[in-house]
């Protein structure tokens, strides 16, 4: 039972019924969520551990302590024990409870107060590692008037909206323990859904805040949903899933996140997207981008993954192939659906050349090294490293080019995909583990090409990659061009209007010397308010000092800060002045 009636403490109060267990018994708590790879340690919000034995029908207390970071051992107390060794007797069941706090936004971990509440399973459920593979069966309470939902198929007992003077009672069922935890949940005094449906399955959009304005949003994006699932389902084949759940919420600042679940995502989205004009198109691309995650990511998986350690986050080379190749297909699937037209999507490609071109580490590690990596992230906050979404979105496109180019067009990228995807569908649990070999056998298979070579250049070797060599077979030119803009060394994120707070200080760079550190909130930027749009960055100018107006620990003080300079490249993508029949049946 998960009980979501005390939100003003922000606690979840779990009580697990376990059956057929033998003492003593190791329990523990994921240590990172499924694609969300970096180290989360849950166990350190779960407090108040506490279980009981049923003994020949008597509730017997038992001994918990820690085995490790996240995981706890529950044992028989010594009197129970020797009682036990001078008459056997049978233990029918434990029953665990704890308390877990849920007071953090974001889309890898569960959120919890007066108005809402947003679970993500594995910050939630305990589990007994021995039993993983054995049906689960949940059952939530929460507070008078609540809604709840989720993709899991529902169990007995279920009341989908109770009166407000009762307590609301939903039951579910889960094949496995993996299927529990990769199901969002959403609750809410407020929450309203918009649903749609595709065939046999039940597309649905869930908000909880921002009243009729998200609701519209809501609707509207459901709609575009659907579009997207028809779309990727013609690609990749039939969905797979009955019910899929979108959990929206909307926060200050500027940036879009997202994480899949076999069953549906969580998406945060800026408060600016309400209006559904702004960024509009961006949340569109990540739900593009979480849907395909459904074939690419949760039965397309990196080998260390093809059977999840909850226990310990393993290192995968192959994850520009889960990222990377997923980001350019949703770009693709946007392409399909009309939301992007031919020069759109070449303009997206170019800021996506944008961003490799920028990062220096391109020079010294190659793709497999920045996947690898991604595991381990910098200690100093300050460090930015070139994403293996990035960089994996070009190596992508290069293996789409060069496919077609090879068979004239009658086979790419998604040809390897769907080879992947229907391995995937063959094997048991329908989950396929890929890695290098696995790949070029692939490759190999759906389209008789061979790139062993290319795949070495492209992803295991530092360096630029020839864009321009390769668009120009299809027709397309690129073109770049350099401008200076100012160095200031530090990263910001829009809390609300007019107020930026600093994310990042880069060690050594103009900010750092200024005085300026992580926290810190700027006010002014020369006696004027942060702006909106184009973006505060274009208030400063390159080797000129600017004068910031700082709020720290309630204390507000002036820095100036000298700026520098540095030279940055734009990559235009031009599209064939007489298109080919090779270029047409890519950028379509």
């Amino acid at each position: 039972m998960v009980d979501l009636r005390r939100p003003a403490e922000q606690l979840v109060r779990v009580r697990v019924k376990l059956d057929a267990v033998r003492l003593p018994l190791r329990v523990a708590m994921p240590s990172w969520t499924p694609g969300a790879y970096r180290r989360a340690d849950w166990a350190r919000n779960v407090r108040f551990v506490r279980a009981v034995a049923d003994v020949d029908g008597r509730e017997i207390a038992l001994n918990v302590r820690r085995a490790s970071a996240n995981s706890w051992w529950l044992s028989q107390p010594r009197a129970e024990k020797a009682k036990q060794s001078r008459r056997p007797r049978e233990v029918k069941g434990v029953t665990l409870q704890y308390e877990v706090y849920a007071g953090r936004r974001g889309d890898d971990s569960s959120y919890l107060d007066h108005q809402q509440a947003t679970l993500v399973g594995a910050s939630v459920f305990l589990f007994v590692p021995r039993q993983r593979a054995l049906p689960h069966h949940v059952r939530f309470v929460t507070a008078k008037g609540w809604r709840l939902v989720t993709p899991l198929p529902r169990g007995q007992h279920t009341a989908a909206r109770a009166p407000r003077h009762t307590p609301v009672t939903s039951s579910f069922r889960a094949r496995d323990y993996d299927a529990l935890i990769d199901a969002p949940v959403e609750a809410g005094i407020r929450l309203r859904v918009a649903s749609v449906k595709i065939g046999g399955s039940l597309l649905s959009v869930a908000v909880s805040r921002h009243g009729q304005r998200a609701y519209a949003l809501a609707r509207r994006l459901v709609s575009h949903l659907r579009t997207i699932a028809r779309a990727q389902r013609a690609m990749m084949g039939p969905l797979p899933y009955k019910r899929y759940l979108v959990g929206l919420h909307f926060r200050t600042g500027y940036r879009f996140t997202g994480l899949e679940h076999e069953g549906g995502t969580v998406v945060y989205a800026p408060q600016s997207t309400l209006d559904g004009k702004s960024g509009y198109r961006d949340l569109l691309h990540v739900l593009a981008h979480e849907h395909f995650h459904l074939w690419n990511g949760k039965r397309i998986r990196p080998a260390p993954h093809a059977r999840y350690d909850y226990l310990k986050l393993k290192p995968s080379r192959a994850l520009w192939l889960t990222e990377g190749c997923t980001e350019y297909f949703a770009r693709r699937t946007l392409r399909r659906i009309g939301a992007f037209s031919a020069t759109a999507f070449l303009d997206e490609l170019g800021r996506g050349f944008d961003e490799v071109r920028q990062a220096p580490e391109r020079a010294r590690l190659s793709l497999s090294d920045i996947a690898y990596r991604a595991f381990w992230p910098p200690r100093d906050p300050s460090q930015t490293e070139l994403s293996y979404y990035a960089k994996g979105q070009v190596a992508c496109l290069m293996i789409d080019l060069e496919l077609r180019a090879r068979s004239g067009g009658r086979s790419g990228m998604l040809s390897v995909m769907r080879e992947l995807s229907r391995r995937a569908q063959q094997a048991k649990p329908n989950t396929f583990a890929v890695d290098r070999q696995v790949l070029l056998d692939a490759i190999k298979s759906a389209t008789k090409v061979d790139l062993t070579r290319e795949l070495a250049r492209w992803v295991d070797r530092p360096g630029d990659i020839d864009i321009a060599r390769q668009l120009a077979r299809f027709g397309v030119r690129v073109t770049r061009r350099a401008s200076e803009n100012p160095d200031y060394g530090f990263d910001a994120e829009r809390r609300a209007r007019g107020i930026l707070d600093v994310s990042k200080v880069r060690r050594g760079g103009p900010a750092a010397r200024a005085g300026l550190i992580p926290g810190d909130r700027i006010l002014t930027i020369d006696g004027k308010t942060p702006r909106v749009w184009p973006g505060w960055h274009h208030q400063l100018r390159p080797q000129k000092r600017h004068r910031l107006q700082v709020l720290r620990a309630g204390k507000t003080m002036t820095l100036g800060l000298l700026t520098g300079k540095r030279k940055t490249w734009t990559f235009k993508v031009e599209a064939p002045r007489v298109p080919t029949a090779l270029y047409l049946g890519w950028n379509r």
